[in-house]
């Protein structure tokens, strides 16, 4: 994917609702863990992995909006 170029309107639409899902769902299943008391290790580990992966797309994300993907010879 080229980070650098003329940004899609979906592209943005798609950003905003990913982030949004993104952090509604992440803080409902840890408050609804906690109240059932459903919590686990492995729980947490795998909320740690997903926020990771998130962080990541987050980055590309916001690096393909800002239009800084040149590189040393761009």
């Amino acid at each position: 994917m080229a980070l650098e170029g003329p940004l899609p309107f979906w592209y943005g639409i798609f950003a905003g609702v990913f982030y949004f899902a993104n952090t509604v769902f992440d803080n409902m299943d840890g408050k609804q863990a906690r109240r059932t008391g459903a919590g686990s290790p492995m729980g947490m580990v795998f909320d740690h992995g997903t926020d990771a992966l998130v962080a990541c797309m987050s980055g590309m994300i916001l690096t393909r909006v800002m239009q800084s993907g040149g590189g040393i010879d761009g």
